[in-house]
């Protein structure tokens, strides 16, 4: 279970990854990074086959993250979700908020 303190230390990260965001503005994972950037958040696309999301340069997976990444977004199968996760603890990434789906 999730907590409000949980909820609270997610958000008050200095940056942030999206993993699995799409080119394709009708899939939740460009829903959640356009809408991180509108609201002003440092927010990095993260999906091995994209070079740019929304006129970003896209990541190609969690390692190559900046070190600033303090929280993640996985937007990603379940069955690819435990590797980003163990991608996210060797990176540091301390924050984590799994998709369903």
């Amino acid at each position: 279970m999730t907590s409000r303190a949980d909820i609270e230390g997610f958000f008050q990260s200095k940056a942030y990854a999206v993993i699995g965001v799409s080119s394709d503005r009708r899939k939740f994972g460009n829903s959640v990074f356009r809408t991180m950037k509108q609201k002003g958040f440092t927010v990095y696309p993260v999906h091995p086959a994209s070079e740019t999301v929304e006129g970003e340069k896209c990541y190609r997976s969690v390692a190559d993250l900046p070190p600033d990444v303090e929280s993640m977004v996985t937007v990603v199968p379940p069955a690819t979700t435990e590797g980003v996760i163990r991608e996210g603890m060797t990176k540091g990434i301390r924050h984590v908020w799994m998709q369903p789906g």
